[in-house]
Protein backbone atom coordinates (compact mmCIF):
# COMPACT_ATOMS: atom_id res chain seq x y z
CA UNK A 1 0.00 0.00 0.00
CA UNK A 2 3.05 2.53 0.86
CA UNK A 3 4.70 1.74 -2.73
CA UNK A 4 0.83 2.20 -4.14
CA UNK A 5 0.10 5.52 -2.55
CA UNK A 6 3.80 6.82 -3.23
CA UNK A 7 2.92 5.94 -6.47
CA UNK A 8 0.11 7.56 -6.88
CA UNK A 9 0.60 10.75 -5.73
CA UNK A 10 4.24 11.20 -6.20
CA UNK A 11 4.26 10.09 -9.97
CA UNK A 12 1.43 10.62 -11.62
CA UNK A 13 0.07 13.36 -9.70
CA UNK A 14 -3.07 12.41 -8.28
CA UNK A 15 -5.58 14.05 -6.22
CA UNK A 16 -7.27 11.99 -4.32
CA UNK A 17 -6.61 8.43 -3.00
CA UNK A 18 -10.18 6.63 -1.62
CA UNK A 19 -10.02 3.21 -0.40
CA UNK A 20 -13.10 1.55 -0.19
CA UNK A 21 -12.21 -1.60 2.40
CA UNK A 22 -11.44 -1.21 5.83
CA UNK A 23 -8.38 -1.54 7.62
CA UNK A 24 -9.73 -2.90 10.74
CA UNK A 25 -7.54 -5.03 11.88
CA UNK A 26 -3.79 -5.32 12.49
CA UNK A 27 -1.74 -6.53 10.42
CA UNK A 28 0.81 -9.26 11.93
CA UNK A 29 2.48 -10.65 9.04
CA UNK A 30 5.61 -8.55 9.83
CA UNK A 31 6.32 -11.51 12.68
CA UNK A 32 6.25 -8.11 15.43
CA UNK A 33 3.43 -9.62 17.42
CA UNK A 34 5.56 -12.34 18.04
CA UNK A 35 8.74 -11.19 19.22
CA UNK A 36 6.46 -8.72 21.67
CA UNK A 37 5.00 -11.19 22.88
CA UNK A 38 8.26 -13.32 23.16
CA UNK A 39 10.07 -10.17 25.06
CA UNK A 40 7.28 -9.73 27.85
CA UNK A 41 7.36 -13.49 28.90
CA UNK A 42 10.23 -15.93 27.87
CA UNK A 43 12.64 -13.28 27.08
CA UNK A 44 11.97 -10.77 28.81
CA UNK A 45 15.10 -10.80 30.76
CA UNK A 46 17.22 -10.86 27.92
CA UNK A 47 18.82 -7.97 27.70
CA UNK A 48 20.61 -8.81 24.21
CA UNK A 49 16.91 -9.46 23.02
CA UNK A 50 15.76 -6.62 24.86
CA UNK A 51 17.96 -4.54 22.90
CA UNK A 52 17.68 -5.93 19.50
CA UNK A 53 13.85 -5.83 19.70
CA UNK A 54 13.99 -2.45 20.60
CA UNK A 55 16.38 -1.51 17.52
CA UNK A 56 14.09 -3.88 15.14
CA UNK A 57 10.41 -2.66 16.50
CA UNK A 58 10.06 0.87 14.23
CA UNK A 59 10.97 -1.17 10.86
CA UNK A 60 8.31 -4.30 10.82
CA UNK A 61 5.83 -2.23 12.33
CA UNK A 62 3.43 -1.94 8.44
CA UNK A 63 0.62 -0.33 10.40
CA UNK A 64 2.84 2.54 11.70
CA UNK A 65 4.37 2.77 8.32
CA UNK A 66 0.96 2.71 6.69
CA UNK A 67 -0.03 5.27 8.90
CA UNK A 68 2.68 7.82 8.03
CA UNK A 69 2.56 7.25 4.38
CA UNK A 70 -1.44 8.66 4.67
CA UNK A 71 -0.48 11.30 7.48
CA UNK A 72 -0.81 14.66 5.47
CA UNK A 73 -2.20 13.35 2.41
CA UNK A 74 -5.69 13.47 0.81
CA UNK A 75 -6.35 10.04 1.59
CA UNK A 76 -9.89 9.18 2.21
CA UNK A 77 -11.04 5.42 4.31
CA UNK A 78 -14.51 3.62 4.17
CA UNK A 79 -16.22 1.58 6.89
CA UNK A 80 -19.25 0.48 6.87
CA UNK A 81 -22.66 0.56 9.60
CA UNK A 82 -24.47 -2.95 10.82
CA UNK A 83 -27.80 -3.59 12.02
CA UNK A 84 -27.74 -6.83 13.44
CA UNK A 85 -29.45 -7.89 16.70
CA UNK A 86 -26.16 -8.36 18.68
CA UNK A 87 -23.87 -5.39 16.21
CA UNK A 88 -20.73 -4.75 17.29
CA UNK A 89 -18.60 -1.54 17.59
CA UNK A 90 -15.11 -2.28 15.93
CA UNK A 91 -12.77 0.88 15.35
CA UNK A 92 -13.30 4.19 15.28
CA UNK A 93 -15.24 6.32 13.45
CA UNK A 94 -15.03 9.92 12.00
CA UNK A 95 -17.10 12.71 13.46
CA UNK A 96 -20.38 13.33 12.04
CA UNK A 97 -21.13 15.84 9.61
CA UNK A 98 -24.35 17.04 11.13
CA UNK A 99 -25.49 17.28 14.99
CA UNK A 100 -28.60 15.29 15.88
CA UNK A 101 -31.01 17.62 15.97
CA UNK A 102 -30.66 18.57 12.39
CA UNK A 103 -33.55 17.02 10.94
CA UNK A 104 -35.86 17.79 14.20
CA UNK A 105 -39.28 18.59 12.64
CA UNK A 106 -38.46 16.84 9.19
CA UNK A 107 -40.33 14.24 7.56
CA UNK A 108 -37.11 12.12 6.58
CA UNK A 109 -36.97 8.83 7.23
CA UNK A 110 -32.73 8.51 7.65
CA UNK A 111 -31.96 4.78 7.78
CA UNK A 112 -30.66 3.95 11.74
CA UNK A 113 -28.04 1.54 12.16
CA UNK A 114 -26.33 -0.45 15.51
CA UNK A 115 -23.29 -0.88 15.62
CA UNK A 116 -19.96 -0.26 12.83
CA UNK A 117 -16.83 -1.70 11.62
CA UNK A 118 -14.39 1.06 11.53
CA UNK A 119 -10.60 1.49 10.82
CA UNK A 120 -7.98 0.67 12.98
CA UNK A 121 -7.76 4.22 15.49
CA UNK A 122 -4.42 4.89 14.10
CA UNK A 123 -5.08 5.05 10.49
CA UNK A 124 -8.63 7.25 11.00
CA UNK A 125 -6.78 9.33 13.23
CA UNK A 126 -4.22 10.25 10.42
CA UNK A 127 -6.67 10.95 7.58
CA UNK A 128 -8.77 14.20 6.73
CA UNK A 129 -12.19 11.69 6.49
CA UNK A 130 -13.84 9.16 6.28
CA UNK A 131 -17.43 7.82 4.17
CA UNK A 132 -19.83 4.52 4.65
CA UNK A 133 -20.49 2.52 2.10
CA UNK A 134 -24.03 0.86 3.20
CA UNK A 135 -25.75 0.38 -0.05
CA UNK A 136 -29.47 1.51 -0.71
CA UNK A 137 -30.72 -2.00 -2.60
CA UNK A 138 -34.55 -2.00 -3.81
CA UNK A 139 -36.96 -4.57 -3.45
CA UNK A 140 -36.13 -6.07 -6.77
CA UNK A 141 -32.39 -6.35 -5.91
CA UNK A 142 -31.38 -3.10 -7.74
CA UNK A 143 -29.13 -0.45 -6.39
CA UNK A 144 -30.59 3.07 -7.53
CA UNK A 145 -29.71 5.25 -5.05
CA UNK A 146 -27.09 5.99 -2.35
CA UNK A 147 -28.08 7.03 1.05
CA UNK A 148 -26.17 10.47 1.38
CA UNK A 149 -26.29 10.18 5.66
CA UNK A 150 -26.46 7.70 7.79
CA UNK A 151 -27.56 7.99 11.11
CA UNK A 152 -26.12 6.36 14.24
CA UNK A 153 -26.78 7.30 17.46
CA UNK A 154 -28.42 10.20 16.91
CA UNK A 155 -25.95 11.69 14.44
CA UNK A 156 -25.39 12.08 10.96
CA UNK A 157 -22.34 10.06 8.79
CA UNK A 158 -21.45 10.81 5.60
CA UNK A 159 -21.40 8.71 3.05
CA UNK A 160 -18.37 7.62 1.06
CA UNK A 161 -18.76 9.65 -2.20
CA UNK A 162 -19.97 12.72 -0.46
CA UNK A 163 -16.77 12.57 1.56
CA UNK A 164 -15.32 11.97 -1.81
CA UNK A 165 -17.04 15.06 -3.20
CA UNK A 166 -16.14 17.14 0.00
CA UNK A 167 -12.48 16.47 -0.01
CA UNK A 168 -12.33 17.51 -3.85
CA UNK A 169 -13.86 20.43 -3.11
CA UNK A 170 -11.40 21.12 -0.74
CA UNK A 171 -8.57 20.54 -2.50
CA UNK A 172 -10.07 22.84 -4.99
CA UNK A 173 -10.83 25.84 -2.49
CA UNK A 174 -6.80 25.59 -1.33
CA UNK A 175 -5.39 25.14 -4.97
CA UNK A 176 -7.39 28.85 -5.41
CA UNK A 177 -6.33 30.45 -2.01
CA UNK A 178 -2.30 29.17 -2.66
CA UNK A 179 -2.88 27.31 0.77
CA UNK A 180 -1.42 23.65 2.31
CA UNK A 181 -4.55 23.48 4.56
CA UNK A 182 -7.40 21.36 3.85
CA UNK A 183 -10.62 22.67 4.96
CA UNK A 184 -13.64 20.61 3.95
CA UNK A 185 -17.10 22.11 3.31
CA UNK A 186 -19.49 21.87 5.55
CA UNK A 187 -22.83 19.77 4.90
CA UNK A 188 -26.65 22.06 5.00
CA UNK A 189 -29.64 21.42 4.20
CA UNK A 190 -31.78 23.33 2.60
CA UNK A 191 -33.95 26.31 3.83
CA UNK A 192 -38.11 25.42 3.61
CA UNK A 193 -39.07 28.24 1.64
CA UNK A 194 -42.01 30.27 3.62
CA UNK A 195 -44.55 29.49 0.64
CA UNK A 196 -44.04 25.30 1.44
CA UNK A 197 -43.96 25.72 5.11
CA UNK A 198 -47.80 27.26 5.43
CA UNK A 199 -48.78 24.13 3.42
CA UNK A 200 -47.63 21.80 6.04
CA UNK A 201 -44.30 20.69 3.83
CA UNK A 202 -41.32 19.44 6.05
CA UNK A 203 -39.18 17.74 3.70
CA UNK A 204 -35.62 18.09 2.28
CA UNK A 205 -35.12 18.79 -1.17
CA UNK A 206 -31.29 18.52 -1.52
CA UNK A 207 -28.30 18.99 0.64
CA UNK A 208 -25.51 21.96 0.10
CA UNK A 209 -21.88 20.95 -0.20
CA UNK A 210 -19.87 24.25 -0.87
CA UNK A 211 -21.46 25.76 -4.64
CA UNK A 212 -23.02 22.21 -5.12
CA UNK A 213 -26.51 21.28 -4.04
CA UNK A 214 -27.19 17.25 -4.05
CA UNK A 215 -30.93 16.49 -4.75
CA UNK A 216 -32.34 13.93 -1.87
CA UNK A 217 -35.05 12.49 -1.97
CA UNK A 218 -36.78 11.32 1.94
CA UNK A 219 -34.41 9.34 3.25
CA UNK A 220 -31.75 11.21 2.38
CA UNK A 221 -30.84 9.27 -0.94
CA UNK A 222 -29.76 10.42 -4.02
CA UNK A 223 -30.29 8.88 -7.62
CA UNK A 224 -26.95 7.05 -9.38
CA UNK A 225 -26.38 8.49 -12.77
CA UNK A 226 -25.57 5.75 -14.08
CA UNK A 227 -24.14 6.55 -17.81
CA UNK A 228 -25.26 2.87 -19.58
CA UNK A 229 -24.87 -0.52 -18.63
CA UNK A 230 -22.46 -2.72 -17.24
CA UNK A 231 -18.97 -2.40 -19.12
CA UNK A 232 -19.98 1.42 -20.18
CA UNK A 233 -16.71 2.41 -17.90
CA UNK A 234 -13.24 0.24 -18.58
CA UNK A 235 -12.15 -1.56 -15.62
CA UNK A 236 -8.70 -2.70 -14.01
CA UNK A 237 -8.65 -5.63 -11.76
Amino acid sequence: QTALLQTLFDQYGVLIVAYDVVFSEPDESSGLPALERLGSTRLKDIGAFQSALAQLRPEPDYDAIFANHIRGRPVLLGYYFNSDKDAVESGALPEPVLPAETFNGRRVTILDWRGYTGNLPEFQSTTVSAGHFNPRVDNDGVSRRVPMLAEYKGKYYESFPLAIVRMYLAIQEAVRNKSTTLKLPDVKINAIPDRFVTRGYTGVEWLEVGPLRIPVDDEIASLVPYRGARGSFPYIS
